[in-house]
């Protein structure tokens, strides 16, 4: 257990956020780079491409976190993590698309 703003939390947890940070983080981070090629240090650098990228993740953790997808206790059967899992991908995607789509320059290149 780690104690972190006064709360313990379990090792196995901070350790599952921190992979789907990293997941989240680097397939956005390589999507960019494969969408722009050689132009990728200009819209990571100057066009705010990081801070975009790390807005990206933070939705994605928000949206598992609300799902309780780091909390095994609350699953009764296999098919109802697989249910979740799908949910929390299908909610990503719909919010990244509303959020695409009402401010256009917030994401990392357009169809990356």
């Amino acid at each position: 257990m780690i104690r972190l703003f006064n709360v313990y939390y379990p090792i196995r947890t901070l350790i599952l956020l921190a992979g789907e940070a990293l997941i989240v983080w680097t397939s956005f981070l390589l999507g960019t780079m494969l969408q722009f090629r050689e132009d990728t240090y200009l819209v990571l650098n100057f066009e705010y491409g990081y801070y975009k990228i790390l807005m990206v993740t933070a939705v994605v953790l928000l949206i598992s976190h609300w799902f309780d997808l780091y909390d095994p206790s609350n699953f009764n059967a296999k098919w109802e993590q697989v249910f979740r899992l799908l949910l929390v991908l299908g909610l990503v995607a719909l919010a990244l698309a509303g959020v695409g789509f009402v401010f256009p320059h917030s994401l990392p290149g357009h169809g990356s």
